[in-house]
């Protein structure tokens, strides 16, 4: 059973001399696609797997599709995607090529747990649950940058054993606004929630509050799962109050 993992990458010297070490000890082959780095980026992923280049869009899905495709080519049965800010314990590792073998033939996907953030104290705050183990041939990536596997009608479990560590050093102040502002100004994108609703967080999160409140509202009148619109109605109202 040949798993081969993949990620995207542009000037990550620093988390890749933290990330790969722990994916080489568990996979079969790593594919590595780099978008442009100007550090020792690609230097250091030669190491560990194979490096690919290709010229970046602003589009993550693109991006990740090539990679994935790679990964396939190089005969993989199983693609797992990472990035380059996290990393995977060696009883992690262990416990999923042990449970790879036991998947039903009918098996498409597989879940597993995502510690997004930590405490000081190294203990995790927030932990969600993300699609990483995908069938060869099956599902591909959609939206241009919040991207996820469509893994919409395919069969799937869940690991709740085996999660993946996500370390993010720093924030990329305005990439993402960037990017969603020329992306944004596509109709197919401009009336879809999930792209509202991100987009509406990135003006949050670069102080542009009161964009950010015209967005939440576009959103509101287009969500469709209702734990998104109560929180978001809450982010509004705290908005108003800090506004008061």
């Amino acid at each position: 059973m040949k798993i081969i993992g993949y990620l995207i990458i542009k000037n990550e010297e620093k988390n890749l001399q933290q990330n790969l070490p722990t994916l080489k000890v568990f996979l079969d082959d790593i594919v590595i696609v780099d978008t442009g780095s100007e550090d020792k980026s690609k230097e250091i992923a030669s190491k560990y797997g194979k490096v690919f280049q290709k010229e970046w869009t602003d589009d993550f899905a693109e991006a990740k599709n090539f990679a994935k495709e790679k990964a396939e080519s190089e005969g993989a049965d199983w693609t797992i995607w990472f990035d380059a800010d996290e990393r995977v314990t060696e009883e992690t590792g262990k416990k999923i090529r042990e449970k790879i073998l036991q998947l039903p033939a009918e098996t498409q996907v597989v879940m597993l747990p995502w510690n997004y953030a930590f405490d000081a104290q190294g203990r995790v705050t927030l932990r969600l649950q993300r699609e990483r183990l995908v069938r060869a041939g099956v599902s591909n990536w959609i939206y241009p940058i919040h991207e996820i596997l469509d893994i919409q009608d395919l069969k799937h479990t869940v690991w709740n054993d085996c999660p993946i560590d996500h370390y993010r050093q720093e924030w990329k102040k305005g990439r993402n606004l960037a990017i969603f502002q020329k992306i944004m100004a596509n109709e197919k994108w401009a009336e879809n929630p999930r792209m509202l609703y991100y987009y509406a967080n990135e003006l949050r999160d670069n102080e542009n509050y009161d964009e950010a409140i015209k967005v939440y509202k576009e959103y509101l009148k287009r969500a469709w799962w209702n734990e998104e619109k109560v929180k978001e109605i809450k982010e509004l109202k705290l908005k108003d109050v800090s506004a008061e």
